[in-house]
């Protein structure tokens, strides 16, 4: 159940023991157990977010992260919409206040729209509203405490251009071989491309196109890696959702072209999220 104005747009599978790091535009780290999250029965509205981290006005969650521990081997990587990344070891943030604490330090006007753990050996994949995309090693991304600001993730080529969604890609053969990259328009045009359209380059740089947005006519809503067999929710700014088969979406290799039409939006509205 949700209030008429209200969307869903995080969907995060994890065991009842695992630790949720719950991430907000404002730079800030929750840590609750799974099991402290209220239950609720499938039907039920659930509960409101500040009822459960203490988070404050106009302050939203952007991302969740479940990890089973703070693991000293593993790192946090969090990108920001005007370009920044950080990669910091996710140990540093195991001991949690009431409050929450700093994941990383923002410029004035930036929020943080990205989080997720890696290993160590992933590539990031970083994409802007008007449909640049650039691929590098996460070695490129030097570590940094966690009050850090952290690099420069993307340079943009135009003005007014902004990160719109950021990605992991792991670098093995037969994960790539199952996972494509999904990018959507405003206006609900769609393609999936494999990653070998994109080349390592190294950080920062402009990227490359990964949708053409001017013959789309409308920039990139989002962007997710799917497996074939995943669905792809898309969520209008007015609540209109649809739900869509990864595989029914088609694969174009060209990383300049508007895609296919995967979803009808008026034009009074447009696709605000994307979730797999």
């Amino acid at each position: 159940s949700m209030k008429e104005e209200d969307v869903t747009e995080k969907l995060v599978v994890s065991d009842s023991h695992a630790i949720l790091l719950m991430f907000t535009n404002k730079g800030k780290i929750f840590a609750k157990k799974a099991y402290r999250i209220p239950e609720a029965s499938r039907g039920a509205k659930g509960s409101n977010i500040v009822n459960i981290i203490d988070i404050e006005a106009g302050e939203k969650v952007t991302a969740i992260v479940p990890v089973s521990g703070f693991d000293p081997d593993k790192y946090l990587i969090m990108v920001t919409r005007n370009g920044v990344i950080k990669k910091t070891p996710l140990s540093e943030y195991e001991y949690q206040r009431k409050g929450g604490k700093i994941a990383l330090s923002l410029d004035e006007g930036d929020e943080l729209i990205f989080a997720d753990v890696s290993d160590g050996s992933k590539d990031v994949f970083i994409a802007t509203h008007l449909g640049r995309g650039s691929r590098y090693s996460e070695d490129d991304v030097r570590i940094v405490g966690r009050t850090s600001r952290g690099v420069t993730a993307i340079k943009f080529k135009f003005d007014g251009d902004y990160v719109i969604g950021a990605a992991l890609i792991e670098n093995d053969e037969e994960w790539q071989k199952h996972h494509m990259l999904v990018t959507i328009t405003e206006n609900g045009q769609g393609k999936r491309c494999g990653f070998d359209c994109f080349s390592r380059m190294r950080r920062p740089n402009t990227g490359v196109y990964c949708h053409d947005v001017e013959k789309a006519g409308a920039p990139l809503a989002g962007i997710v890696i799917a497996d074939a067999e995943d669905d792809v929710v898309m969520i209008t700014a007015s609540g209109m959702l649809k739900r869509i088969r990864v595989e029914d979406i088609r694969i174009i290799g060209a990383t300049k072209s508007k895609g296919v039409r995967v979803m009808k939006v008026p034009e009074d509205t447009a696709i605000v999220s994307l979730a797999v």
